[in-house]
């Protein structure tokens, strides 16, 4: 291709080449502008620092049965998603986080599903007998001024070798101890396991 020669240029070629700048520039300063707003707009995860943090409701449409992300939003209940209580989740470790609480937080059934590991202390709660445990095992993370706490929860029979034995972890472990009554009929306490106290 022959380059042409400011000096032999006539006036139309150098208006023109001048207009093909400004309009070049233009562009350029828009694709710039949309993309610092489109940045500003954009807000990282602040548990896993990777993942993009969206409003719940575009997260979590109703109907929606996805249990291994976030059993608090996903319980596969019935009605699906409850995301109405959190404000906003992260699409990359699914915390979901809880404005009235100021807290980040996921649960799952499966103890190694966090991408921050549970402790060990929590994942080695000896659990009982899976005749003595109703319904699920939950463990939950939760996150807030840069702090995390973790627990485990589940059903069981209310007899004294089943719980004696994880009150006694609990105490060795230095860990939180609590048990939520159930209707006495069906003689069975909801046990939680914690390393912070639930206020977080």
């Amino acid at each position: 291709m022959r380059l042409l020669r400011a000096d032999t240029l006539t006036r139309a070629q150098r208006f023109l080449i001048a207009a093909a700048i400004v309009i070049a520039l233009g562009l350029f300063g828009s694709l710039v502008y949309i993309a610092d707003v489109s940045l500003a707009h954009i807000e990282l995860c602040p548990v896993c620092h990777i993942g993009i943090v969206r409003p719940s409701e575009m997260v979590a449409a109703k109907g929606d049965v996805e249990p291994s992300k976030n059993l608090l939003i996903w319980n596969g209940s019935s009605h699906g998603s409850d995301y109405e209580n959190y404000a906003k989740i992260c699409t990359h470790c699914w915390m979901a986080f809880d404005d009235k609480r100021g807290v980040w937080e996921r649960a799952s059934e499966v103890p190694d599903a966090f991408r921050h590991s549970l402790s060990a202390a929590i994942q080695q709660v000896p659990l009982p007998p899976r005749e003595h445990i109703h319904y699920r095992i939950v463990y939950t993370q939760y996150f807030r001024d840069r702090h995390f706490g973790e627990s485990v929860s589940f059903s069981c029979d209310d007899i004294p070798e089943v719980i004696q034995p994880l009150r006694d972890y609990a105490t060795a472990h230095n860990l939180f101890f609590r048990l939520d009554e159930i209707p006495p009929e069906k003689g069975q306490h909801i046990v939680h396991i914690e390393t912070n106290p639930p206020n977080i």
